[in-house]
């Protein structure tokens, strides 16, 4: 079974079961495109926790306005999206809207972050 046909079996039993809280995708090659198909067919309501751990998502381009929106409209309260190629940018882009979401509990180890610019 391929990436796509995982993808779209996962998607079926989300749309029948909209009762499951905790998603974790976590060591999938999920990338940007199976990211944005996962949050436009998620029952946005009930998901309490969405692990992205090392799933080669970037939120790059329109990705990230897209992944925000969800954050807003969603209850999730944990996320993680550690061991990513998340850009700097986008990552202080996300960080910039997450105050109007529900998270609580963010985990954004293992992304390596621009240091030239800063001061020791």
């Amino acid at each position: 079974m391929n990436n796509v046909n995982k993808i779209d079996v996962l998607f079926d039993t989300l749309r029948v079961n909209g009762t499951i809280e905790d998603i974790k995708l976590a060591h999938n090659y999920l990338r940007d495109k199976g990211l944005d198909r996962l949050i436009n067919n998620l029952f946005k309501q009930s998901i309490k926790t969405l692990e992205l751990q090392n799933t080669n998502i970037r939120l790059d381009n329109v990705i990230i306005n897209n992944f925000i929106k969800f954050l807003k409209e969603s209850n999730i309260e944990s996320l993680d999206i550690s061991s990513n190629p998340i850009t700097q940018e986008n990552l202080i882009k996300l960080l910039e809207d997450i105050n109007e979401t529900k998270i609580s509990d963010l985990d954004i180890s293992g992304i390596f972050f621009d240091n030239n610019n800063v001061p020791a």
